[in-house]
């Protein structure tokens, strides 16, 4: 039984170490998160999406951010669009107040 006791311990440690969160993607949808408000630009061949640092009106919420695509709802809440990465033009942030 002794000789069990490191394989418990082994087991336990691999346990907690594979249960902690997975890092954050670094792909081009690192910068947008669920429920940021944002603008979906139509130019056509691809899209840009745009961000704000302080309050604007904005034409899209964030509804879900995977690796290779971002799905966002209009204003109205009618419209959810998934944008896949290779449709994005930029992803743009605006800055609203000049430091």
């Amino acid at each position: 039984m002794k000789k069990l006791i490191p394989i418990f311990v082994l087991v336990g440690v691999a346990v907690v170490y594979g249960a902690q969160e997975a890092p954050k993607p670094k792909g081009i949808f690192s910068m947008l998160t669920a429920g940021q408000s944002v603008d979906l630009k139509n130019e056509g061949a691809a899209y840009t999406i745009c961000t704000y640092d302080g309050d604007a009106p904005t034409s899209h919420t964030v509804l879900e951010v995977g690796e290779d695509y971002v799905v966002l709802r209009d204003i109205s809440g009618v419209t959810e669009t998934a944008v896949p990465v290779y449709s994005v033009k930029s992803i743009e942030k605006v800055k609203l107040k000049l430091e």
